[in-house]
């Protein structure tokens, strides 16, 4: 009608334009909105601090208008060109330049969208699986009702704390609940006391090779019912112990070039020139920190402090249990703050990074899979409304709402399938790129696509329902009479 009174094709290219530019100005001013109320929540999720003066950041804004921009002009120049370039004598017959390459980019959209959302759902299952089977490993180290409390801030000269640390883990042991007390320079997924290099005495500096050093007292490896394979362990009843015995893993046996555990107990390695450290026992191999890296080579001396005590605990009356140690250590530490954690949950944070990230990819692909319904809601009203005589006929011939509702269905179906079958390889190999950074991952079966492709095929059945129904159920007289 605006062509036929004599509005000229600039004017109505210009009349999209503008309307498009009004909605992406609403739409952009709700999402800077909502982005403002979901900041704090932002912050908790990804575990990092974003203030309000992001807001002040220029780069912000540039990103804003450059997406204000782009929005406007996408949602606009198709429709504008196309519905412009319509003939008004065609249109008003009543045949408004359809176009097979219209109803195409709609399907494209559609499994665009649809890919997006499958690929981002396929990514969480596999991101929450590989946490899950991590979690689900053996440690080879026992680090469940190990409560850690911190050495005090305040405490005089060393050998007057190495007193009172024995006061205190005497105190420990003589509680019911108690098991087993060691003191340690760093506990279980909090990395090592020392970095450094090590060789065998019968071999040169030049050999050395690269391993982690942390100090334990003689009731870690009880404390944390590690597993000796050869020798034993650590004790103050032997004086050289305190000097230079060390226990090593099966890691740091390979790495040293020791035919055998046996073989490596009695033998000297050098941290340095004139640093000789004894063999005296060699544990078995666990995970002191994720199951992300293989075991390492890890060095045990003898320690005369320690920076936390680990405390094996029963599970019985745990609160109780905590109070009775809180009273030990303001006895023999008065005026120290009594900082502690459990073990389990403080190993556990090595893969809260892990976490988000699945959490992250989850709320992405319910927004994606939100969006792609819409999309769906959208070409299934259209396709619908182009269809209505054919789905007249069809009924009059004797079609059944069935019938009639499975062949509405099938062109959407295949479009979720294609989405799915152009999916599933990309987010394999994403996958398995992903999970090579891993030493212990899951395998990546058929369930792992074929379960999110379901859920979205799901989904997408539930999204159209509305207008099959409707549609295939409709009297054949209107469906008829429809132009």
């Amino acid at each position: 009608m605006r062509k036929v009174v004599g509005a000229h094709k600039r004017q109505v290219v210009a009349q999209f334009l503008i309307e498009s530019a009004l909605t992406t100005v609403l739409a952009l001013g709700l999402a800077m909105g909502l982005a403002a109320l979901a900041l704090p929540y932002l912050n908790e999720l990804t575990g990092v601090a974003i203030g309000a003066s992001i807001w002040q950041e220029p780069w912000l804004w540039g990103s804003l208008l450059m997406v204000f921009g782009l929005g406007a002009l996408l949602a606009s120049l198709y429709p504008a060109f196309v519905l412009s370039a319509f003939r008004p004598v065609a249109v008003l017959k009543g045949a408004p330049g359809k176009r097979a390459s219209g109803h195409r980019l709609r399907q494209g959209l559609v499994v665009f969208q649809f890919a997006a959302s499958i690929a981002l759902l396929m990514g969480t299952f596999v991101v929450y699986a590989q946490v899950q089977h991590m979690r689900s490993q053996d440690l080879g180290i026992d680090v469940e009702q190990v409560l850690v409390v911190k050495r005090p801030s305040f405490i005089g000269e060393a050998e007057e704390y190495r007193e009172a640390r024995d006061v205190f883990v005497k105190a420990l042991q003589e509680q019911p609940a108690v098991r087993q007390v060691a003191a340690s320079g760093t506990v279980p997924g909090g990395g090592f006391n020392l970095g450094t290099r090590a060789w065998r005495q019968a071999g040169a500096a030049a050999d050395a090779q690269p391993i982690n050093m942390t100090w334990i007292s003689e009731d870690f490896v009880a404390t944390y019912g590690l597993d000796l394979v050869a020798g034993r362990g650590l004790s103050t009843e032997f004086a050289t112990d305190l000097e230079n015995g060390i226990l090593i893993n099966e890691a740091a046996v390979e790495t040293l070039g020791f035919p055998s555990a046996e073989a490596a107990l009695g033998q000297n390695v050098m941290l340095g020139p004139n640093s000789p450290f004894q063999v005296v026992g060699v544990l078995k191999d666990f995970n002191w920190m994720s199951v992300k890296q293989q075991p390492g080579p890890i060095f045990f001396a003898l320690s005369r402090g320690g920076s936390f005590f680990s405390i094996k605990v029963g599970t019985e009356d745990l609160a109780e249990t905590l109070a009775a140690v809180r009273r030990s250590y303001d006895a023999v530490f008065p005026g120290n703050p009594f900082d502690y954690f459990f073990v389990d949950r403080y190993f556990d944070e090595q893969y809260h990074a892990d976490q988000r990230l699945g959490t992250l990819i989850g709320l992405f692909s319910l927004f994606a899979l939100v969006v792609a319904c819409l999309g769906l809601i959208g070409l299934a009203a259209y396709t619908a409304g182009q269809r209505t005589r054919e789905i007249g006929i069809r009924k009059v011939m004797g079609a059944g709402t069935l019938g009639i509702a499975r062949l509405l269905v099938a062109d959407f179906v295949l479009l979720i399938l294609i989405a799915l079958v152009l999916t599933a390889p990309l987010v394999y190999f994403a996958a398995n790129r992903w999970l090579a950074d891993f030493a212990v991952r899951i395998d990546l079966g058929v369930e792992l696509f074929l379960l999110p492709g379901l859920l979205v095929l799901l989904l997408a059945l539930l999204t159209i329902s509305y207008h099959t129904v409707r549609v295939a159920r409709a009297n054949p007289v209107h469906a008829l009479r429809y132009d």
